[in-house]
């Protein structure tokens, strides 16, 4: 145990020191608060997941304090962090592999199969790498709607919105940033990073912080004018309860 704190400690002030590094822009601070978030809410697990993946929870986003507004579509945040703290912090595949897979939505165990530092893992290491993976991806998607949920919207009254992704959501499948057409449209966007979730823990998570309540609710603000909207944003929000057992 005394090694998984020592790692932690050193991880926390990794990143510190590279966020001092950083140009200490807007989106490096969102970014490191959503790290520390993403640490506090480990902590709803035990205590062992939390030693034991403390240090790629903390580091997986490390990679977006090297990100511009401008190449923010191109740029492999989660490649350069991988690439980052192999060279300058660690050689662990428990803390790398997590971080290089956690935005691959939909391919991650395709890809991590045939990543070569996963093959020459034992059957025990690639377990506990497993269980990072889905971990890391869990806590991202969670703090990542905790944070919409906290954000003032700028556009109340919502006309419009893309079917496409409430579809998804009923289908069990994700959405792109493409399809956001509006605010409602990034909730349902980020609503469907409820199908991404592997641990029934998580889920718990989500129903004692109400963090689909939150976002709902401003769905609802947005469409009070709407009936047809808001009766079908009420029919989502049940459809969400019931599955998700929320």
């Amino acid at each position: 145990m005394f090694i998984e704190i020592n790692c932690l400690i050193k991880a926390k002030k990794y990143l510190d020191l590279k966020y001092n590094e950083s140009s200490k822009n807007n989106l490096s601070k969102i970014k490191y608060d959503h790290l520390i978030d993403c640490l506090n809410i480990l902590k709803y697990y035990n205590i062992k997941n939390y030693l034991c993946y403390g240090p790629a929870i903390l580091l997986h986003d490390i990679g977006r304090f090297y990100e511009k507004d401008s190449d923010s579509l191109k740029f492999d945040h989660a490649e350069y962090g991988y690439n980052l703290l192999k060279a300058e912090f660690t050689n662990d595949p428990l803390v790398l592999l997590p971080i290089k897979y956690h935005e691959e939505d939909t391919e991650w165990r395709r890809l991590i199969n045939i990543d070569s530092y996963f093959l020459n893992c034992s059957k025990k290491q690639k377990e506990k790498i497993i269980k990072g993976c889905k971990l890391v991806r869990d806590i991202d998607i969670i703090s990542n709607m905790k944070n919409l949920g906290r954000q003032n919207l700028k556009n109340w009254k919502v006309g419009i919105i893309n079917e496409k992704i409430i579809d998804n959501l009923y289908n069990d499948r994700i959405s792109v940033k493409s399809d956001i057409l509006n605010e409602y449209d990034e909730i349902s966007y980020i609503l469907c990073g409820l199908n991404l979730i592997s641990y029934n823990r998580s889920l718990k998570y989500i129903k004692k912080e109400k963090v689909v309540d939150k976002l709902i609710n401003k769905q609802l603000d947005m469409v009070l004018e709407n009936k047809k909207l808001y009766d079908s944003t009420i029919e989502l929000y049940k459809f969400i309860k019931v599955k998700f057992k929320l």
